[in-house]
């Protein structure tokens, strides 16, 4: 996770993207994970003015396939891709 936040060359939503997917997939909670990595991608995105990230119920069965695809292979690439284009909303003004 220090390597994550820490990363200078990565911006608020690649950190935010890699700390979603490193807290879903390691598993660190008996329930919960999935929650608790939205949780603190979302507190990077926000502290950082840079959106929010939810997913709808209109992209939940491709969230879920994707997810357990990246479960399967630790390959997070299209995953993150994903909610780069579904599911991190900023504020239009």
């Amino acid at each position: 996770m220090k390597n994550i936040l820490n990363d200078a060359n990565a911006s608020a939503t690649d950190k935010a993207l890699e700390a979603f997917t490193w807290g879903a997939r390691g598993k660190f909670f008996w329930d919960g994970n999935k929650r608790t990595s939205l949780l603190l991608a979302n507190k990077i995105l926000v502290s950082s003015g840079a959106g929010i990230m939810t997913i709808t119920d209109k992209y939940m069965e491709q969230f879920n396939s994707l997810l357990l695809e990246y479960y399967n292979t630790g390959e997070s690439r299209e995953l993150k891709q994903f909610l780069y284009d579904n599911a991190i909303l900023g504020l239009t003004i």
